[in-house]
């Protein structure tokens, strides 16, 4: 069998937030990014509860919420009443790509801080926990 390909190269990063910063509901983080093809999205996340509905964690987005190109480079949510990742990236023809399978979506350990990490190029969508 062949090795494992290496992760795709890393962007130059955009610092949105210097610290701390609490998830709610509709508080934006940014506005009037421009991204590229190739970018990484990181950052870390201390999961302390789960919430019986789907739990946004972050929406980069051109302003719809779905499923056209663009509404979902990335985003990312925890399943309803779990910790468990959903994480699409929109590409051209599939707005609401999803870049794990079934049984490869991870779940985040309870009061742990991970960090999170997407990678995204032309041709694919890597997703890093805690790697």
């Amino acid at each position: 069998p062949l090795p494992p390909s290496p992760p795709p190269p890393r962007a130059p990063a955009v610092l949105l937030s210097s610290g701390p910063f609490q998830l709610s509901r509709g508080n934006e983080l940014a506005s009037g990014l421009s991204l590229t093809t190739s970018f990484s999205l990181s950052f870390t996340i201390t999961p302390n509860t789960t919430r019986g509905e789907w739990s946004n964690i972050v929406h980069v987005t051109n302003g719809d919420n779905c499923c056209s190109y663009g509404s979902r480079v990335p985003a990312v949510w925890f399943f309803g009443g779990t910790r468990t990742l959903y994480v699409v990236d929109g590409q051209p023809g599939r707005g609401n790509d999803e870049v794990c399978g079934w049984y490869e979506r991870p779940t985040l350990d309870m009061g742990v801080t991970h960090r999170i990490e997407i990678l995204n190029t032309p041709d694919s969508t890597t997703l890093l926990v805690d790697g």
